[in-house]
């Protein structure tokens, strides 16, 4: 026989025992980063380093067209080799030296650079005289260095007036270059000072210039600040009048509407008026005059002169005529006048169905969106019963594991029903809302 149920059979593996169990080492590859990738980093290496080489050379032709904007028509760029630039200064400064010598010290320049990078380079002194001088070493080191000879005080003095003399010369040669130059350039002077003149008074209006176009920038952009300000505020202005004409045009409508009605009831009024005028003229018609007046001439030509009516009689025949004659107008006027009250009640009635019409019509659209708005509302209603169903329903469910899993007891079922009652309590009024 089985014995009873304990509660470690049915409680769940723990965390540890399922990620163990679940583990799955990653793939050898997996730290590795992919070729493809590595091809794209190197790409984009090589797209922004060519990217920068030509955006420099753009910047560096746009400099150059600015600056020959600005400071007129700029000399080429000369590319200066230091050897022929040597050359050129020895021979302008030092017009007493010869090729030969200078076919030597280049020579032992030349050999001094080929040797071993241990060897500091040798200085040539180059003499008014016809023989070279031995090369001086800069390292103080004397294993490097050729082996000195041993010279008297004499050839020591010699050696010393020699630099004496080679001094004087090269004093008197900056001398005369300085002369030379001075004595070059100083035909030139008056057109150097005029140029130094030119460019400062074109500096200064250059000067003037900009503060001019800057307080023009200032002007403008003061003028563009007030203009959107005003702009700003005449719409605002614009935008409440428009509103005040919008409320004027409605009171005047509802005016009009109301005078409207008010008038097609006195039109109504007026026309049951003059249709019973008329029903009532139609039942007494009135007597034509014509006849009348023929046979009244017809018997005073018929009687005697004694025998005609006196002029009081004939005088109130006149009136009577005038005022039938009169009634005839009023009749004429007044049937006028009621076609035209027709006319304008029927016109107003236009008006009252065309209103009716448009007022059904907003009601309808008001209806339309009060029930947009109807379905709406229980549409989001229904999505939040569905949300608060999926949220309820895992809480409940843990609850109920929770509970069979802690205790089977009386007090546990108990608490369980409770539970299925609160749910079943929570969810009709979810649904109920």
């Amino acid at each position: 026989m089985a014995g009873p149920l304990e509660l470690s059979d049915l409680k769940p593996p723990s965390e540890d025992e399922v990620f163990f169990k679940s583990y799955v080492p990653p793939a050898r590859d997996a730290i590795h980063m992919p070729i493809h990738v590595f091809y794209m980093v190197l790409a984009s290496i090589v797209i922004v380093m060519t990217l920068y080489a030509i955006i420099g050379h753009l910047i560096k032709d746009l400099l150059h067209d600015l600056a020959d904007w600005l400071f007129g028509e700029q000399p080429e760029e000369v590319r200066i080799n230091f050897l022929e630039a040597r050359d050129k200064f020895m021979a302008d400064w030092c017009p007493e030296t010869s090729p030969e010598l200078e076919e030597l010290a280049r020579a032992e320049q030349i050999k001094v650079v080929m040797e071993s990078s241990n060897h500091n380079p040798a200085i040539w002194v180059i003499s008014d005289g016809s023989e070279t001088r031995p090369p001086h070493y800069l390292s103080d080191d004397s294993e490097k260095a050729p082996p000195l000879q041993a010279h008297t005080l004499r050839e020591f003095e010699q050696h010393l007036n020699d630099l004496k003399k080679e001094n004087f010369s090269l004093k008197l040669r900056i001398y005369f270059l300085e002369e030379r130059i001075q004595q070059k350039y100083e035909n030139n002077s008056d057109d150097v000072y005029r140029t130094n003149i030119e460019l400062k008074v074109e500096v200064e209006s250059l000067k003037q210039e900009l503060q001019e176009k800057q307080q023009l920038l200032n002007k403008a952009l003061t003028t563009a600040e007030s203009l959107t300000n005003n702009n700003e505020a005449e719409l605002q202005r614009r935008c409440e009048a428009r509103q005040q004409e919008i409320d004027h045009m409605q009171q005047v409508l509802q005016t009009k509407i109301q005078l409207l009605q008010e008038e097609a009831q006195l039109a109504r009024s007026e026309a049951e008026r003059m249709a019973s005028l008329a029903e009532s003229c139609s039942q007494h018609p009135p007597v034509p005059m014509e006849p009348i007046t023929k046979e009244m001439s017809v018997a005073k030509s018929s009687q005697p002169p004694d025998m005609l009516p006196d002029n009081r009689d004939s005088r109130r025949i006149e009136e009577l005529t005038e005022a039938v004659r009169c009634k005839e107008m009023l009749i004429r006027e007044l049937t006028e006048e009621r076609s035209s009250l027709r006319e304008r009640v029927t016109e107003m009635e236009e008006q009252l169905q065309e209103l009716s019409t448009s007022l059904l019509q907003k009601e309808q659209d008001a209806e339309f969106y009060q029930e947009e708005l109807g379905r709406e509302r229980l549409r989001v209603q229904q999505e939040m019963q569905r949300a608060l169903r999926q949220m309820a329903q895992p809480v409940f469910w843990e609850m109920v594991r929770s509970l069979v899993l802690d205790n089977y007891s009386s007090a546990a079922t108990s608490q369980l029903r409770a539970a299925v009652l609160r749910e079943r309590r929570y969810l009709y009024r979810v649904c109920c809302l």
